[in-house]
């Protein structure tokens, strides 16, 4: 009953957007004052309707000289980000009626932490009658990063991540880092770089390298160099809601060797009448993906519809100073408790999404004082494929997997729940590789614009593992028939 009423709530006209000046954060009214006295403009009260005549762009440093803050001097080794990068993700430009919602849109398009930590589009005055000109401020972040994470237990460094990335590269909206990855088995090192809009063309680039190196069983140290890793995609993504057309191509592979751990140790693998042996082996994989996508948009809602390819490829093999020879019993039990399964998989897939262009403006949420948009409403994923030998699978089976998940803003706050469902049937009747996932989010209300203090977050997540094969090795633990975990639940008070 509870999961009827958040339905029927998400329907409810969503509060009006921020669309004044009246209504933005205290660091946004302080970025357009400055703006508009750099510029000599004032804001125009009544734009709906009326021909833009200019777009301007005002992109403020990193520290400014009213905060007071001893370090303008730092402005000197960062690039703004420049103008006409920013112009160019504006969906409306010279001589368009101007429209709210499509400077909403403009919001949300810009909006991005690694960029910018105030993103303000309003109308002011045009020098020409009847007209109106629009104004975008931006104020950039700090783009030189070093950025470091680590895990630590039982006396040893058990994870740890160090980047060095440039996330504003020339002012240009692109991302170049070198990234260190080390866990318990491996250390990787290698570039990563990401272009959200090539030359203006709206498509999006990512590509990663990286060489791997063994670790040494609880050192700081690196063995000899194992292999290699990468992933690239190209996106041409829906930069606007109203956008019929998308696509996008992926590819991966991996060539190392897989380590299991039980605490700091390799996890021994038992065998019938000898030594347990670790759980060490060598793995290639091959994985990619292209699909386009056709979107039928409304006001009220938007329906996707994809149709894509999907190919991977996992050939496990053994390390060649496994112990026993080739042949023997013992590899046969290894290859069977250890590996995941040897196989080429080539399906192609239909899928079907629906959401409702609804949103609400929040602030103090996730940040301080900043403009966070959430979407509300119900939101919909259906996908049916099928593998096959035609395709240069080497095995057939139908794929299914659907996601339902709900947001409101019941009381001002947020109300958020989903679940999700996948397996596959096998030709032979059988249902394997059942997974379900469910999802539920609270946050306080809202008053005096502000979360009630003290804000009440509930996080929580559910897995349960419905896998009808024999134990499989999983990313980080083992999942068994029919079990059930918790991923994650969190209360902040």
């Amino acid at each position: 009953m509870r999961w009827v009423w958040l339905c029927l709530l998400s329907f409810l006209p969503a509060s009006a957007a921020a669309t004044g000046y009246a209504d933005l954060g205290k660091l946004e009214r302080e970025a357009v004052d400055d703006a508009l006295a750099l510029r000599g403009l004032t804001i125009e009260p009544d734009p709906q309707g009326k021909t833009i005549a200019e777009v301007h762009v005002v992109n403020l440093d990193v520290f400014l000289a009213r905060e007071r803050l001893p370090l303008l001097w730092a402005n000197v080794f960062h690039r703004t980000t420049r103008e006409h990068h920013i112009l160019r993700e504006s969906l409306l430009q010279a001589g368009d009626l101007y429209d709210q919602d499509r400077v909403e849109e403009t919001v949300r398009n810009l909006q991005n932490p690694l960029f910018s930590n105030v993103v303000v589009v309003l109308p002011v005055r045009s020098a020409l009658p009847e007209r109106v000109d629009l104004l975008i401020v931006t104020r950039d972040v700090w783009s030189l990063r070093f950025n470091q994470d680590y895990e630590a237990g039982q006396g040893q460094l058990l994870y740890y991540t160090g980047s060095l990335s440039e996330n504003n590269l020339f002012g240009w909206r692109k991302q170049v880092a070198v990234v260190f990855v080390m866990d318990q088995g491996e250390m990787a090192f290698g570039p990563h770089y990401i272009d959200p809009n090539i030359l203006g063309s709206r498509l999006r680039l990512s590509a990663a390298f990286s060489w791997i190196w063994a670790r040494e069983i609880g050192q700081i140290a690196a063995g000899p160099r194992e292999g290699t890793s990468s992933r690239f995609s190209l996106e041409y993504p829906f930069w606007s809601l109203a956008r019929r057309w998308g696509a996008s191509a992926a590819f991966g592979h991996y060539d190392g060797v897989i380590r299991r751990f039980l605490g700091t140790e390799l996890r021994p693998v038992s065998l019938d009448n000898a030594a347990a042996v670790p759980w060490m082996y060598h793995q290639r994989s091959l994985s990619s993906a292209e699909s386009v996508t056709r979107s039928f948009p409304t006001p009220s809602v938007i329906q996707r519809v994809s149709l894509g390819h999907e190919f991977s490829l996992v050939r496990p093999t053994f390390t060649p100073d496994f112990p026993y020879p080739e042949g023997s019993a013992e590899r046969d039990q290894f290859a069977q408790k250890a590996f995941p399964p040897s196989e080429r998989l080539s399906g192609v897939y239909l899928s079907y999404e629906l959401f409702t262009p609804r949103y609400r403006i929040y602030r103090d949420f996730n940040t301080f004082d900043f403009r966070e948009d959430m979407r509300l409403g119900p939101w919909l994923w259906l996908k049916a494929g099928r593998a096959s030998g035609a395709l240069g699978s080497e095995r057939d089976f139908t794929l299914f997997q659907t996601s339902f998940d709900v947001a409101s803003d019941w009381l001002a706050g947020v109300q958020s729940m989903g679940v999700s469902w996948e397996s596959r049937l096998q030709d032979n009747g059988e249902v394997t590789d059942q997974l379900v996932r469910g999802r539920f989010v609270l946050a306080s209300p809202v008053f005096g614009g502000a979360f009630v203090p003290p804000p009440v977050r509930v996080g929580l997540t559910v897995i349960l593992a419905l896998l009808l094969l024999p134990v499989v090795p999983m990313p980080g633990d083992l999942a068994v028939p029919g079990m059930a975990v918790v991923a994650a639940g969190e209360a902040v008070v």
